[in-house]
C-alpha cells in the first residue's frame, strides 16, 4: 500500500494512494514508527467512514469561514479553487486542500494518525486534522499535535468542536 519507500535524516517518507481525497499522497513515518504501523494508518485512512469524514469536512469548512472573517478570501494571497461559503456543500473544502499522511510511533494499541498539509485559505498555517481509532480529534491550523494529545472540548480553534 505504501509505496516508494526511502529514508531521510527525519523519517522514512513514501506515498500511498487515497480514493477519498483522490490523490496521491505523501506518507512521513516519523518517531521511529514502524512500517507496518503506518500501513495499518494507512488503511485506516483509505476506509474512514462518510460520517467520519463529513465531521472533517464540516470542521473544516468552519475553520475556512472563520478565517474568512477576517477579510477576503479572494484576495491574491489565498488559493481557493472553489470559493467556500456559508451554503457550499461541506465536501466541497476538500478541493482546497492537499494533504500528507504523518505517522507518529503509537503510544497505545490504538491507530493514530495526522492528516495536515495545505489549504488555500490559511496559506501560513495550514492544516492539521489528528485521527484516532477513527474519531477526529482535531482540525484546525497546524500546531503540531499528536493524536496521543489531549484535546480540550472548550479550544476554540479546535474546528471540530465547533460542529
Amino acid at each position: 500500500m505504501i509505496e516508494n519507500l526511502h529514508e531521510d535524516e527525519r523519517c522514512i517518507e513514501g506515498t500511498v494512494r487515497s480514493d477519498i481525497f483522490d490523490r496521491e499522497m505523501s506518507v512521513m513515518i516519523c518517531d521511529g514508527a514502524p512500517v507496518e504501523y503506518a500501513e495499518k494508518c494507512a488503511r485506516a485512512m483509505n476506509s474512514l467512514s462518510d460520517e467520519t469524514l463529513d465531521i472533517i469536512c464540516r470542521a473544516a469548512k468552519k475553520y475556512c469561514l472563520w478565517m474568512a472573517s477576517f477579510g477576503s478570501l479572494d484576495d491574491e494571497w489565498y488559493d481557493m479553487k472553489v470559493p467556500i461559503y456559508e451554503d457550499t456543500p461541506a465536501r466541497e473544502i476538500l478541493k482546497n486542500v492537499c494533504l500528507d499522511l504523518v505517522v507518529e510511533k503509537p503510544e497505545d494499541n490504538s491507530i493514530g494518525y495526522c492528516l495536515s498539509g495545505s489549504c488555500g485559505w490559511e496559506p501560513e498555517h495550514g492544516i492539521e486534522i489528528e485521527i484516532k481509532d477513527n474519531k477526529v480529534l482535531y482540525v484546525g491550523a497546524y500546531e503540531g499535535h499528536s493524536a496521543w494529545d489531549d484535546f480540550p472540548k472548550d479550544d476554540e480553534y479546535n474546528f471540530v468542536n465547533l460542529i
